[in-house]
């Protein structure tokens, strides 16, 4: 079979061919992006809802920006709280997750590399985990010479502007995210596009290939099995040998280890 013709597979002889593919494979990579996520309740916040402008005088891509974080924090953190953080303290791992970290376990994934930030892979028991974009998990001072780090409980818990009480630091505590306007971790990136070259499976699950520089990362996969799992179809599934349009967590729980 030629791979690229597997886009008009039947479903049940796609989930097959992936579930040969993951027999056959003892280093997969597996790309996720929010709509891992949002199979778990965590909406992708990078888009205005329809009641967002109700209640936020900014779009998305403006107050997700360090210029904004630095220039008005407290519509920040009211917005990372409501829209990011509020979502997260609900959310728990789904089938997807799970899987993967059965799939860790067997020693088949070489690596998780995702543009979430909520964690749910390293709760599910993943520990390879490349987060492109960093964390919401993590809270830390921006100083350097500072070594206070606060929870996300901590910041979701109390209002307004979360600032160091160290020595009388001060400074705004700062939630390790990736903000538009904010450059890429040089020597995580490296590691990522080694991992694509070497891998012998790549998932990509949960994303339309949209969001650069990450979504570059897939140019680098070179062999004949890369699979795109999204519920829609999209322009980037032409760069696939197998696609399946269902939600992820459906066909990722249907694979047996």
């Amino acid at each position: 079979m030629e791979h690229r013709a597997g886009r008009d597979l039947p479903m049940d002889e796609k989930t097959a061919t992936l579930q040969q593919w993951v027999n056959e494979s003892n280093s997969i990579v597996f790309f996720s992006g929010p709509g891992v996520s949002e199979e778990s309740g965590i909406p992708d916040f990078r888009r205005a809802g329809e009641d967002h402008f109700e209640k936020y005088q900014y779009p998305p891509e403006t107050i997700l920006t360090r210029t904004f974080f630095e220039r008005k924090p407290e519509e920040f953190f009211q917005y990372y709280r409501e829209r990011m953080l509020e979502p997260l303290t609900k959310a728990e791992p789904n089938a997807t997750h799970n899987k993967l970290a059965e799939l860790h376990a067997a020693g088949k994934l070489r690596r998780i590399i995702t543009s979430n930030m909520d964690e749910l892979h390293q709760e599910a028991g993943c520990r390879n985990v490349f987060e492109i974009y960093g964390s919401m998990m993590r809270t830390p001072c921006p100083k350097s010479e500072c070594e206070r780090r606060i929870t996300v409980y901590d910041v979701f818990t109390h209002p307004g502007i979360p600032y160091c009480d160290v020595d009388m630091c001060g400074a705004v505590m700062t939630p390790e995210i990736h903000l538009y306007g904010d450059g890429l971790d040089k020597e995580l990136m490296t590691q990522a596009v080694f991992d694509i070259l070497m891998c012998d499976l790549l998932i990509v699950a949960g994303t339309s290939l949209t969001d650069y520089p990450a979504a570059a990362l897939v140019y680098y996969y070179w062999k004949k099995k890369m699979v795109l799992l999204n519920e829609k179809d999209h322009p980037s599934d032409t760069r696939a040998d197998l696609v399946i349009h269902a939600p992820v967590s459906e066909i990722m729980g249907q694979i047996l280890i």
